[in-house]
């Protein structure tokens, strides 16, 4: 498992989520993205129950796979 970043700094949902857009767009994994911003990758799933947050990560996985 690749080392958390953040070590005492917890990001708000409202921090995080367009941190780990960035990250993914950049082409890391979910997990990546989500020890660079100090979650647990189970956060990423329960961030996918906000519609905005999940369609723009199916937009950018629809144009992963475009490539």
């Amino acid at each position: 498992m690749a080392a958390r970043i953040v070590d005492s700094y917890t990001y708000s949902p409202e921090q995080a989520k367009p941190l780990i857009i960035k990250y993914i767009r950049q082409g890391k994994t979910v997990e990546e993205a989500m020890n660079l911003v100090g979650k647990h990758k189970r956060t990423y799933e329960y961030y996918l129950k906000d519609p905005q947050f999940h369609e723009t990560i199916k937009s950018i996985r629809r144009k992963e796979t475009l490539k």
